[in-house]
């Protein structure tokens, strides 16, 4: 069985993993010339998130 603090600490890291694949998806689709407004729609996400994952 597996612990409270062991299930916390895989969380956290599935969550950093989907961060910086959101943040890699955004790259690649704004290089590949799509607005933030498409990009957003692309990936479910607003348009002022594709914004801060721009930086």
């Amino acid at each position: 069985m597996i612990g409270a603090r062991a299930r916390e600490e895989e969380g956290r890291a599935a969550l950093e993993d989907a961060a910086t694949l959101r943040r890699r998806a955004v790259h690649a689709l704004r290089e590949e010339g799509l607005s933030q407004a498409d990009a957003a729609a692309v990936l479910g996400i607003s348009r002022q998130r594709v914004q801060q994952l721009s930086h």
